[in-house]
């Protein structure tokens, strides 16, 4: 009867090793399982047999036993897969002492075991492998990713400046370049705020372009700058700061006010506003 029991635990654990979860990866708690079940086997066996008989299949629970571990071992435990063979080396010598290690299939299950550990390694230099050509191809659709948005980006830029500068230069085609003095002074705008796009393209949106311009229209010379201090927020992030540009600009008169987004700086904005008759900045923010 512990033979039949022993059989009937031995079939549990190899199926159970082999479909446990999906993938290659079995469960901790069922590897940690089959393996205290496997030292049970090896008890029930070696306490039915009432004397050492070598030569025989007394001892086919040492294959059996070996075949489960291997198994356990491949799906990603080889700790667990090795102690339980060696409890059940430790098992086999209390049984029959050192005369039985060549002859009972220790020696068999030591090579199992050894070519599922050098399954296991190929396994996971294999899935590591995968992960990296996976991360890789990632980053390289991400770099496409962002390439093509770049030129959305740009291509958007391009056409809204076409827009706004198409009726200024409709303009000056027709007068043959002759502009009256409201026409220059709306093209010079319309030349800086062009420029403003270029430079200093994530310090813009519509209440700090409005902002510039009527300081520029009150003859304030204003210079916009964008060195990346902006680059990693977001527009939601980026709102505050740019609605303290607009409530400092307001207050400035005359002058020049230099607006620069530093990057690598304790702080991400600042500005300065200048007067040629002033030793001293008239407004100086660091944010």
């Amino acid at each position: 009867m512990p033979v039949v029991v022993a059989l009937v635990i031995y079939l549990f654990c190899l199926i159970w090793s082999l479909l446990d979860n999906d993938g290659i990866k079995m469960r901790f708690s069922a590897a940690l399982l089959i393996m205290l079940l496997t030292i049970f086997i090896s008890y029930l066996v070696f306490g039915s047999l009432a004397e050492v008989r070598q030569s025989s299949f007394t001892t086919w629970h040492v294959a059996a036993v070996s075949t489960v571990l291997s198994v356990i071992t491949i799906r990603q435990y080889p700790i667990l897969g090795w102690l339980g063979f060696f409890f059940l080396v430790a098992q086999t010598l209390m049984w029959g002492g050192f005369d039985v290690v060549f002859n009972s299939g220790i020696i068999g299950g030591a090579i199992l075991i050894s070519v599922s550990q050098a399954a296991y390694w190929v396994i996971m230099s294999t899935s590591k492998s995968a992960e990296d050509f996976r991360k890789k191809s990632l980053e390289i659709d991400m770099s496409i990713e962002v390439a093509n948005a770049s030129q959305e980006v740009r291509a958007q830029r391009l056409n809204q400046i076409l827009k706004d500068v198409f009726p200024l230069l409709s303009i000056i085609s027709e007068n043959e370049g002759r502009l009256n003095d409201q026409q220059r002074k709306s093209a010079l705008l319309l030349e800086a705020e062009l420029r403003d796009r270029i430079r200093a393209p994530h310090l813009l949106n519509e209440d700090v372009v409005l902002a510039v311009r009527l300081a520029r229209m009150r003859g304030v010379e204003v210079q916009l700058l964008d060195d990346g201090g902006l680059d990693d927020l977001d527009l939601e992030q980026r709102t505050p700061y740019l609605a303290e540009i607009c409530s400092r600009l307001s207050v400035v008169q005359a002058g020049k006010v230099v607006i620069r987004a530093a990057k690598g700086d304790d702080w991400r904005l600042t500005m300065a506003a200048i007067r040629k008759d002033k030793d001293r900045p008239e407004l100086f923010v660091r944010l």
